[in-house]
Formats: structure tokens, C-alpha cells, sequence
């Protein structure tokens, strides 16, 4: 009998392996669930990948029954990829050590296990033996709870318990040999957690990327981030260590922000409550041998030479001679999110120190707002002139010009530079980045309500722009007072034919050289551009800030009325065949491109914005006429676009 067509198919080892990871979970049950031959093809890729964040996550319905529990059991040697809150790592927690103890009852001695393991609590009868993720090679653990019904039949007393998930989590990382890649969000609430911590981590063989979030007191533990730094595996090439700060004054607020569970069995009472800054007792991590607290206290000697990607942030508390040791272990950084220095230690000697010691660094990011970004500055002028290629900076309240200089300084080699509520960025500062960095592919200045940082019209078109690689471009135009222009006569509905002052001949021609200044960037894939105005009565509340949000730029969506003297602008972006986006003051529903946008105008977009895929046309927002999408020029380029998105949450 000659074969069908998908046995032909999936009795091809090479399809099978290219179509498994391309299939949902729904289609690969399906498919399972329709030979047995299929299911064991298919099983792998079903249990690939692997998500118990909480209840509502792809994969919680598996805990629902015994039947698919039991199905991975069997395969668990096929989770690669695993996510996990507290309440399944309590669950699995407590399978795997019934498990190991199924094994040492078959053998004559019993598995090592330390004294720092919360021991087996079989009060929850669904639990099963179920063995380690030996094969695992991607694991994300999440500490704060997603799901905390205390009737799931997942759930384990005490599973919230502090302390607990750490000790736990960490006893499934060491039962997992091939990982590769490891996020951790855990809290610590004892120094003898962070020694157990930083011990785990360092007999992971083979990880690549480590990213830890720790959730700490704020008192406690000044050298928890050397302490882990220098434990840190000699394979790792991504490395993030971050934390949050708790004031521990009074437990009861982080206990309620984790939803802590004092376990009544556990004897502890407010009397047992420690002293600031002093031992816990009340987590189960509180005991490593002599043997393993010197193995832990011991440093690394080597450095880091695989790493290239660093950030670090818990090292406020450190001294002056661990931050420049754990820059000497990093000689191949290319990729740097500065820390937090201690107070004490001088910002541009640790700026100096690392420019000579990690001569590849590439890409710099001052992403935290616990502390300012001074030391980005100080590496900026140390290092060596156009090496610098990214920079993202949160928050620069002051010394722009310091800042665009320093900037300058890497004009030709910087690619990316994405600021972020850097309020007081001046105009002045924006132009000289437009003018003077030639290679410049990527230029976000994020905006906001309550301010932003923006480049007025007047010096948006002094100079040329060298900036012309640009593929994505995010910026407040400040246009100025366009009350003549906009506000109680304005200029599209004036009787024909339509004449101007002196001063809005110059507005309008600015608008023009600015609008010209955006056509000619003819790589450009990405344009946000919001439209700052002075406000005046008949379009705007005084009581609101978000300018851009109802107005559009002045001319910009509209090709003009020859017959009328009405001018128009679109045609200025016909170089832009390869934008993909427009958002910003582009919107299709204000009082302006109610009357100057029309049929025409999205002929012109289709004919010449020949990718473009998303445009901030008919926004939802209260200003904007909420009837826009039922225009018939907008249903016209629907109907010519299917694929172009024309509606918008604006969200910024």
C-alpha cells in the first residue's frame, strides 16, 4: 500500500525537526493526540518550552489534573525552556526531593543534600515523584507572586513563606547541570542567603547568561554585589545584577508587597523579630558547613574574559578597591549599564579606570534612577575619541551642553543615542547631535505629559543636518507662538485667496525647511514627532500640558490649494520609500486635516509611502474626532492597504 502524502511527510526526520518549533501548543496537542507516532514526535516540542508563571500562563492547565502531570513526568528530559513563579517552584520543589528520596531508598547511601534545603512536606497529597530538569537549559524564576489561591491543588503550606522560594530555587538550579541561561528575581533576607546565592551560582558549569534581581532591605548586605560578582562562572558573557531597595524598619510592608505568609506552626512571633541590620533566623538559608563558607568567601582569581555585556548596579555600598577590581575582571566588556557609586568614591577616577582597563567598551546605558549618571560622562571623555557607537541615558536634569560635547567627541563612530525624561536637554544641545553626528542611525528623545525635551523650529533649520543615515527618529518640534497662524483666523479658513502676515510668511517657511529637512532622510524607518505649540485659548485647555496630542504640524498632511493659496507640505517626505511608521502630530481627526487632509492626500501615501505599515491617522484619543476612521479617504487607503495600521492607543 503506497504511503500518504503526511506519512511521506513526517516520516522525514529534517521536515519534522523544521516544522516542531513553528507549531502552537494547541496544534502540537492536536496533532499528538492523533497517533502514537505523532505524539512521539511531537512530545518533545510540547514540552520544549515551559511557562508556570501563574494561573492564567499558557501552561498552568497542565497542573490541573494528575493525567497531564504524569505526562510530564515522562518528559521532563524535553523542557528546555522553563518560567516559574512561587507557586510552582514550592510544588516541583517538593516532587524533586521526593523523587531523590524514591532513589536513596534504592540505594545503600543517600544523596548529599545541605543544610540549608526547607525538608520534604508531603501535607499536600498531589504531590509526585518527579524527576530533575536534567536537559534544562533556559530557567526564569520569578519570586513575587502571580497566583496565591491556597486551593490550588498545587499548592504547598508554606510556599510563600520567607525565605523559602530562595532556598528552594536554588536547589532546583543545582539539580539542573546543562543550563545556559538563568533570570532570577529573588529577595534575601539574611547574609547567609547571599553566601548560599553566590555559592550556587558558581558551580553552574556551562552559563552563558546571568541576570539576577535582587529584592533586598536596604540596610543589609553593603557587599552583596562584589559577593556575587566575584562568584560568577568564567562562561558567562551576559551578566546582569540589579536590585531594589526596601527600608526594613518595619517588615510588615515587605512582607505585604511579597504577600509573605508567617507559617502559624513556625514558632515565629514578634519577639523573634531580628535586630536591624542584624541575623535572621526565620528563612531556612541560614546554615552552610565551614567547608562551604570558606569555598564561598573564596574569590575568583581569574577574570571574566568571555564577558562583553555587563551591568551592575548593586555596588553602592562597596569600597573604592572592590569597584575597580570588578572592572579588572572585565576587559572585554563592549557593552556597559553603569552603577551606582558608593558616595565616597571620586566618579571620574572610576570613569578613568574603566576606560583603561575595558579598551572595547562599545555601547554605554545609564538605565537607573536611584542614582545620577555622572560616571557615564567621566568614561565618555575618557576613552579614546569616535569608540563609542550606542548610549542611552535616563534622566540628565542638567549640563547639556557638558553632555553634547562629550557626545561629539564620538560624532562619526555613534549609532544610537536614545534619551529618556532628560528634561532640560537644550535645543541648542539636540542640534548639535543632528548636525554633527554623521552616522547616527538611531536618535530617540522619549516625551511626555508633564515635560519634554524638545528642538525649537528656529534651530531645527539653521544648520543642515549630517545626521542623514537616520532609520528611526523620536522628537518634540517646539514650532512656537502659531497664534496668528492657528488660533482665532486660522489660516486654512480663510477666505481665498488666502493671504499672510509678514510674521507667518517666516513660520511658514520655516515649517517648509523643516518639513524638507525630513524628507531628505531617506534611510529613515521610524518617525515620532510630536508638535509643541504655545497654547492659545480656541484649541487648547489651559489646564492640560500634552500639546501634541491635539494639534498636528502646521501643513504637514495636506499637498495644498493651488486655487485657494492654501499651502501644503506632504510632498516634502517623498523620500521617505522606506518609512515603515508615523506617529506623533500626524492625526487625521483634528480641526486642521479635518479640512486640509482629504482624498488626494492618501493617494500621495500610497503612491509614494510605499512601506509604510503604521500611521498615527485615526488615534484614539478624546480630542480626536472619534469619527475619523469612517472618513472616506481613510477607507479608500484601507481598502488600497489592508495591512496599514491607522489607529493607535497614544499612550505617552
Amino acid at each position: 500500500m503506497t504511503p500518504s502524502a503526511s506519512e511521506r511527510f513526517f516520516g522525514i526526520n529534517e521536515l519534522v525537526m523544521q516544522l516542531g518549533p513553528l507549531l502552537n501548543q494547541n496544534t502540537l496537542a492536536k496533532l499528538m493526540r492523533t497517533s502514537k507516532r505523532l505524539n512521539e514526535i511531537f512530545t518533545p516540542y510540547f514540552f520544549h518550552e515551559l511557562d508556570f508563571f501563574d494561573e492564567p500562563s499558557r501552561d498552568f492547565r497542565l497542573l490541573r489534573a494528575t493525567t497531564p502531570i504524569e505526562a510530564l513526568r515522562k518528559a521532563v528530559t524535553h523542557v528546555r525552556e522553563l518560567a516559574t513563579g512561587p507557586l510552582f517552584t514550592g510544588y516541583y520543589y517538593q516532587c524533586l526531593l521526593l523523587h531523590q528520596e524514591e532513589i536513596n531508598a534504592k540505594r545503600a547511601f543517600a544523596t548529599y543534600q545541605p543544610a540549608w534545603m526547607p525538608p520534604l512536606d508531603l501535607s499536600n497529597s498531589h504531590i509526585v515523584s518527579l524527576p530533575p530538569l536534567t536537559n534544562l537549559t533556559e530557567f526564569n524564576c520569578f519570586s513575587r507572586p502571580g497566583f496565591s489561591d491556597s486551593h490550588h491543588r498545587c499548592y504547598v503550606k508554606g510556599f510563600r513563606q520567607g525565605g523559602v522560594p530562595l532556598a528552594q530555587v536554588l536547589w532546583i538550579i543545582n539539580c539542573c547541570p546543562s543550563l545556559v541561561d538563568l533570570g532570577m528575581e529573588v529577595f534575601v533576607t539574611t547574609q547567609q542567603d547571599v553566601l548560599v546565592l553566590a555559592s550556587v551560582i558558581s558551580k553552574i558549569p556551562r552559563l552563558r547568561r546571568l541576570e539576577l534581581s535582587i529584592q533586598r532591605m536596604e540596610s543589609l548586605f553593603p557587599t552583596l554585589g562584589s559577593t556575587l560578582f566575584f562568584k560568577v562562572p568564567l562562561t558567562v558573557d551576559e551578566l546582569s545584577i540589579h536590585y531594589d531597595d526596601f527600608a526594613d524598619e518595619d517588615d510588615s510592608d515587605y512582607d505585604e508587597y511579597f504577600g509573605i505568609e508567617q507559617d502559624p506552626g513556625s514558632g515565629t512571633n514578634s519577639e523573634e523579630k531580628p535586630e536591624r541590620g542584624g541575623e535572621h533566623k526565620r528563612g531556612p538559608t541560614s546554615t552552610l558547613t565551614y567547608a562551604e563558607l570558606q569555598d564561598v568567601l573564596t574569590r575568583r582569581e581569574q577574570p571574566l574574559s568571555n564577558l562583553t555585556r555587563l551591568t551592575i548596579q548593586a555596588i553602592r555600598y562597596s569600597t573604592l578597591a572592590d569597584v575597580l577590581d570588578i572592572f579588572n575582571h572585565c576587559p572585554n566588556i563592549t557593552s556597559l549599564s553603569v552603577p551606582g557609586l558608593p558616595d565616597h568614591v571620586d566618579t571620574d577616577e572610576v570613569g578613568r579606570h574603566i576606560a583603561k582597563v575595558c579598551t572595547k567598551l562599545r555601547k554605554l546605558a545609564h538605565t537607573c534612577v536611584l542614582f545620577d549618571g555622572r560616571l557615564v560622562m567621566s568614561i565618555m571623555g575618557a576613552i579614546p575619541e569616535q569608540q563609542l557607537e550606542c548610549l542611552t541615558y535616563f534622566r540628565l536634569d542638567k549640563e547639556s551642553a557638558t553632555a553634547a560635547a562629550l557626545i561629539l567627541r564620538h560624532s562619526t563612530s555613534l549609532r544610537t543615542i536614545r534619551f529618556d525624561q532628560c528634561h532640560y536637554f537644550s535645543s541648542k544641545a539636540i542640534q548639535s547631535i543632528l548636525v554633527g553626528c554623521q552616522g547616527l542611525e538611531v536618535l530617540t528623545f522619549r516625551y511626555s505629559d508633564q515635560k519634554s525635551i524638545s528642538l525649537d523650529l528656529k534651530d531645527a533649520v539653521e544648520f543642515r543636518w549630517g545626521a542623514t543615515r537616520l532609520k528611526t527618529l523620536q522628537l518634540v518640534i517646539d514650532i512656537g507662538d502659531m497664534s496668528s497662524l492657528l488660533g482665532e483666523d486660522p489660516y486654512y479658513k480663510r477666505t481665498a485667496p488666502i493671504t499672510f502676515s509678514d510674521e507667518e510668511i517666516i513660520q511658514v517657511t520655516m515649517l517648509e525647511r523643516f518639513y524638507t529637512q525630513l524628507g531628505e532622510l531617506v534611510q529613515l524607518e521610524k518617525l515620532d514627532l510630536g508638535a509643541h505649540v504655545q497654547r492659545f485659548p480656541r484649541v487648547i485647555d489651559p489646564r492640560k500640558t500634552s500639546i501634541y496630542r491635539r494639534v498636528t504640524f502646521p501643513g504637514l498632511m495636506s499637498l495644498g490649494d493651488p486655487s485657494t493659496g492654501r499651502p501644503g507640505f506632504l510632498h516634502r517626505l517623498g523620500g521617505l520609500r522606506k518609512l515603515k511608521e508615523l506617529k506623533g502630530s500626524v492625526h487625521g481627526g483634528m480641526e486642521e486635516t479635518v479640512v486640509t487632509m482629504g482624498q488626494k492626500e492618501v493617494e500621495w501615501i500610497v503612491a509614494n509611502l510605499v512601506s509604510l505599515e503604521q500611521a498615527d491617522f485615526c488615534c484614539r484619543h478624546p480630542m480626536v474626532n472619534k469619527d475619523t476612521e469612517n472618513f472616506p479617504w481613510f477607507k479608500w487607503l484601507k481598502s488600497q492597504r489592508p495591512n496599514l495600521t491607522l489607529s493607535s492607543l497614544l499612550s505617552r
